[in-house]
């Protein structure tokens, strides 16, 4: 056996049992033996694990943590150190004081909990967003710690959440992992206050294809995945329903955003996003402005009218409008470029004509002219 394992196994074999807080937090700063301070603080009473957070117990155990998740070149057992601090911290967390303890610290302790998720290790991971999900479900604020937290997280990644978190789930490579990712997601929704933030999150997601994945895990066998995925659709369906029943339907802003949380996440999503490109090409102060307008505003209602099953009925209307609309541009183009007909007295007045030059001053006035001579000559 090679000379740190020799030594991993010894550190490992000091044993934390029926020690006090003090003795514990000594013996941990000498040996890291996460899995027996964990094992420790299971068999504590509330009263041992207040007096262990007070003498700096889990500063410590955070400390520690930070330190393994800032090692660029950990190996191995810097990694398993890692996961067993990790899992000591939710021990001393699935105590009321240890959750309060936490949460009263404020961000310091959260952010050095999060960089966890820079790890490689997917059951480093796991860990993490289970932490943050007990967080979050704590109280509103625990809530936005986490929500702070993540906002750190992506400032430092350089990237949105939802990025993250789709990239986080599309690499997950177990049911267990997708499970835990998709539970924390619900957890960040069930604490928002409001229906405009959670639709904000959820779009986000569904722009990456959020729903698409979710459809694919439905062939799992992992019943708390189901379920998280069954929690996630059920409430985009209530907040769309509460959202279109106080919709006002004579406010553009409201009607957009039912529109767009109708198509988002489908393939008609990119028609949609291509009208809306074409119609940022429309000048306003252009002639066929009003006229393409009214001719969208028609077709559309016919289209939305129309029977569903004809294809027929559809090419045809689609070809009959395009010559619509192709003929009443025209129409107006031909018209503010078509010339004055003649005999008609143009719209525009002639210019005044100039009055006569006044008399040239301390001169006489010119004669008047000859008289007309008579008829039949001179």
């Amino acid at each position: 056996m090679s000379l740190w394992k020799e030594g991993f196994k010894l550190l490992h074999e000091v044993t934390f049992e029926n020690e006090s807080p003090e003795i514990c937090i000594e013996l941990l700063e000498a040996s890291l033996n996460f899995i027996g301070l964990q094992n420790r603080i299971k068999t504590a009473d509330q009263k041992w694990v207040e007096e262990f957070i007070e003498q700096g117990g889990m500063e410590k155990v955070f400390d520690t943590l930070a330190m393994l998740s800032n090692n660029a070149s950990r190996g191995l057992v810097d990694a398993v150190q890692q996961l067993e601090c990790a899992q000591c911290i939710k021990s001393v967390m699935n105590h009321q004081c240890g959750m309060e303890y936490f949460i009263k610290a404020g961000k310091e302790l959260i952010y050095k909990l999060t960089e966890g998720l820079s790890s490689d290790s997917m059951l480093m991971k796991v860990e993490v967003y289970q932490l943050l999900s007990a967080v979050c479900m704590y109280s509103s604020t625990g809530h936005k710690l986490v929500i702070d937290a993540m906002a750190y997280l992506k400032n430092a990644k350089r990237t949105r959440l939802s990025v993250l978190l789709v990239d986080d789930l599309r690499a997950a490579e177990t049911d267990e992992y997708r499970a835990v990712l998709v539970a924390f997601i619900n957890c960040l929704l069930a604490r928002c206050d409001s229906v405009d933030e959670r639709s904000n999150i959820r779009h986000d997601l569904i722009a990456l294809n959020f729903q698409q994945m979710l459809a694919s895990m439905r062939t799992s066998e992992d019943d708390v995945l189901l379920t998280q995925i069954g929690i996630f659709n059920e409430g985009l369906a209530l907040d769309q329903e509460v959202t279109e029943e106080g919709m006002d339907i004579s406010n553009h802003k409201d009607v957009f955003r039912a529109v767009y949380t109708k198509v988002v996440g489908t393939p008609n999503a990119l028609s949609f996003l291509h009208i809306l490109q074409h119609l940022m090409l429309l000048d306003r102060d252009s002639k066929k402005c009003n006229v393409v307008w009214e001719m969208l505003e028609k077709m559309v209602l016919s289209a939305v009218m129309m029977s569903e099953g004809d294809q027929d009925a559809a090419d045809q209307f689609v070809s009959a409008s395009t010559e619509k609309m192709r003929k009443a541009i025209m129409q107006v183009v031909n018209d503010s470029s078509a010339p004055t007909p003649s005999g008609q007295e143009s719209e525009v007045a002639p210019p005044p004509l100039a009055p006569p030059p006044p008399p040239l001053a301390n001169t006489a006035a010119p004669p008047p002219p000859p008289p007309p001579p008579p008829h039949g000559g001179i």
